[in-house]
């Protein structure tokens, strides 16, 4: 945002910002010449850099790790917080095991179990209801990205999963 206000600057009475934030200070009758030049320079930006979701993997993470003492270790590294994200895993090959809900207001939030084969793990999904369908097939697999913790909510203390995404990673069998 910062780059796309210093394309403005003739616009502009200030700007300023950094990766987190951006702001500027605009004249009134400035206004309508710097929201035409906004929109414009981002839709060039966005011609050149697409905005694509990505998550940053930090380790794969084979269910049977996730014990206590893991736990443990994970917990050594809060507090988590813009500098310090909480750490994201990843596990493939996993199924669902039974038929996921969807909870919330209009069906907006996943729940699941999902099995590696060996081990099964609850999971959350905030605003991944939509994926309730794609992820329930019979003999689907799948591939999950998520950070762990401990369920505040309905079996406070038992670890479970809340995943950032969840995708089929092969059709149906």
């Amino acid at each position: 945002l910062r780059d796309l206000l210093a394309e403005c600057s003739d616009h502009l009475v200030s700007f300023g910002g950094h990766a987190g934030a951006a702001g500027c200070t605009v004249e009134e009758a400035s206004f309508p010449a710097f929201q035409s030049a906004f929109r414009a320079a981002a839709a060039r930006a966005l011609r050149t850099s697409p905005l694509i979701k990505t998550i940053d993997i930090d380790l794969e993470l084979p269910f049977r790790m996730i014990v206590p003492a893991f736990m443990d270790e994970i917990g050594r590294l809060a507090p988590h917080g813009a500098g310090n994200p909480a750490p994201v895993f990843c596990t493939h090959g996993l199924r669902s095991v039974g038929r996921p809900s969807v909870v919330g207001e209009g069906g907006e939030h996943l729940r699941c179990l999902l099995t590696d084969g060996d081990h099964a793990v609850r999971a959350v999904g905030f605003r991944l209801g939509s994926r309730s369908a794609s992820i329930s097939a019979p003999g689907v697999r799948l591939s999950a990205a998520y950070r762990l913790k401990f369920d505040t909510f309905r079996d406070p203390g038992a670890v479970e999963l809340e995943l950032l995404d969840i995708r089929a990673t092969d059709p149906p069998a």
